[in-house]
């Protein structure tokens, strides 16, 4: 992704988050970027292949910091934390100070199933390789452990999209952690 391209997508993202995706024009994204609205067409087509583009850019940069506060955490429940603290609690934050938050998770379910669907698996992988080490404990526990990154992640992801607080939020993936670092046999 060329400079151009990236500032394109940061003020997109600004922008869906100001105002929603069903209110956001090709016009606000391009005003938002320094850029003339024809410059943004040359890149996009359509505020969906934007919308899209700034999913995949959006999750490749969360996915990067999840990775790096991963690699860097001492045990698993550090590495729990790290993995909620950047796919969950921060995306929540950015949501929960966005005006429009329905619409922008609406056109996020529309626009970009696909792009959601690849980021979900680029983070189960993640969430494989950090409790591959505990694999013979899961399986002892009766729990098969190819399951476990699909459970960990939609569950942690339920919980961000039920819940009504942050402190709620924080609860159940404290709940959620427990439970893994039981079943890993790290608690």
């Amino acid at each position: 992704m060329d400079e151009r391209e990236q500032k394109i997508l940061d003020a997109a993202i600004r922008v869906f988050t100001r105002y929603g995706y069903k209110r956001t024009t090709m016009n606000d994204i391009a005003a938002e970027a320094g850029i003339v609205r024809q410059t943004l067409y040359n890149s996009y087509g359509s505020k969906e292949d934007v919308l899209r583009a700034g999913i995949r850019y959006f999750s490749d940069t969360l996915l990067a910091e999840t990775q790096a506060a991963v690699d860097t955490a001492p045990d698993l429940a550090a590495k729990l934390d790290a993995l909620f603290a950047h796919m969950i609690l921060a995306p929540f934050d950015m949501m929960s100070a966005a005006p429009d938050a329905e619409d922008i998770v609406e056109g996020f379910n529309t626009a970009g199933r696909c792009e959601i669907a690849e980021a979900n698996s680029r983070f189960e992988a993640l969430i494989a390789g950090m409790i591959a080490p505990y694999a013979r404990n899961f399986e002892t526990a009766g729990v098969k452990i190819a399951d476990m990154p699909a459970f960990i992640r939609s569950s942690a992801h339920g919980y961000k999209h039920s819940s009504l607080t942050r402190e709620a939020l924080v609860g159940l993936l404290e709940i959620l952690k427990v439970s893994v670092l039981r079943l890993a046999g790290a608690a």
